[in-house]
């Protein structure tokens, strides 16, 4: 096996989480609801690793139900002929698997009757039938990756600055713009590093594409599946190729680390500064590794496209300063973690691993580092930024 192939490394480790998240996840549904639970296909992954399920168990809000989160996944002869839903603030009413039932009720629990002979779902408040119209799921092409099309009352928390509080995000229009720039960007994953956007398919079951400038694309393990990615009007294909790398790879990192303590000789929450004595640094030891984890799938994702998709003008550019930017912080990520103690032998075998992919792509991409000054950058990469330190594009080299 290549260094470079870092997609086949992490493969076993990615099943053994995968089998763990889906055993913990039919644990709780069972316990939590054994007669729903039986009406469940066991053998059904799709249904024990949808989102909302981790984001219900990990919410106080529980106004979107288990039952709402799951009857789209219960054979239509087995559905329940009555359960409550709730219609958000926004008048809609969401079920997995199903689709978006808007409504002109607005934060009020509702009644979703199921009629099994017609195979069709009837609305009631109070015992009146709601009028409602549906919107259909929409897909990435060519994957079973859903972009959602509306936020969801149970994501809703998740969306929280640095200061904890929980920031207003807009979504519809963000979902509707740049559906076709995740396409492209999947299309172009696919045909440059098809190992590595195996692994992101694998693992990521929906996404959400949001706009606010006051947070940062994320994934979580509260919403595992979910990579929320922040894209402004003025984003791309090319933003997307990295963001993606980086949030789906905190999905991969995620499923692949579920035991992440045995990596660990140290508590995974040590704060990094208490290891670097650098002042500033807020990050714990396993954020830093989630960091350096998606730092490859990164690195080796935008170079990969550098080399085979054909990119011209202004997208070879900004790719290229996107490589340049995150190989720099791959260095000095690593450098924070080189430390005696921190690991267990399992987690060298991770350290070492990073450091032989670093090695490898800054060998070959070192004129980048040369010709690319990346000094007004800040945590997200910007173009335009870019653009004022770097301004001639024919002397970049990008190959």
């Amino acid at each position: 096996m290549s260094n470079n192939d870092f997609a086949e490394f992490v493969e076993p480790y990615l099943i053994q989480g995968y089998g763990q998240i889906l055993h913990a996840l039919k644990t709780l549904v069972y316990s939590s609801a054994p007669g729903l639970f039986d009406l469940l296909d066991f053998d059904n992954d799709d249904a024990f690793l949808e989102p909302l399920l981790f984001a219900y168990f990990n919410s106080k809000d529980r106004r979107v139900g288990l039952e709402q989160i799951l009857i789209g996944y219960i054979a239509d002869d087995r559905k329940p002929l009555e359960i409550s839903v709730y219609a958000d603030r926004e008048g809609v009413v969401y079920l997995p698997n199903v689709g978006y039932l808007i409504t002109d009720r607005r934060d009020r629990t509702l009644t979703l009757a199921w009629h099994q002979n017609e195979r069709t779902y009837e609305l009631r408040d109070a015992g009146l039938i709601v009028d409602f119209e549906t919107q259909p799921l929409i897909f990435v092409d060519g994957t079973s990756i859903e972009v959602y099309r509306h936020n969801n009352p149970l994501l809703a928390s998740f969306y929280t600055g640095p200061d904890g509080a929980v920031r207003e995000v807009e979504m519809t229009g963000a979902a509707q713009m740049h559906v076709e720039h995740l396409n492209q960007a999947f299309r172009i994953l696919r045909a440059c590093h098809p190992r590595i956007y195996a692994l992101l398919v694998k693992v990521t079951r929906k996404i959400a594409v949001f706009q606010s400038p006051a947070l940062n694309s994320f994934a979580t393990l509260s919403a595992h599946g979910v990579a929320f990615v922040n894209a402004t009007i003025d984003d791309n294909h090319v933003f997307f190729i990295e963001d993606l790398a980086h949030q789906c790879g905190h999905i991969v990192c995620n499923t692949a680390t579920f035991e992440k303590q045995r990596y660990f000789q140290i508590s995974p929450e040590t704060s990094l500064s208490d290891i670097t004595r650098e002042h500033g640094e807020t990050r714990t030891v396993y954020a830093t590794f989630h960091g350096v984890f998606t730092e490859v799938l990164m690195n080796q994702c935008c170079s990969a496209c550098l080399d085979e998709a054909g990119f011209v003008g202004r997208q070879k550019h900004e790719l290229a300063g996107r490589l340049a930017f995150i190989l720099r912080r791959f260095e000095l990520d690593l450098r924070s973690l080189n430390a005696d103690g921190i690991f267990s032998d399992e987690g060298l075998v991770f350290l070492s691993r990073f450091a032989q992919i670093f090695l490898e792509i800054h060998a070959r991409r070192r004129d980048l580092l040369v010709f690319c000054d990346t000094s007004n950058q800040r945590y997200n990469f910007c173009y335009t930024a870019f653009l004022e330190l770097n301004p001639a594009m024919e002397g970049v080299p990008c190959n």
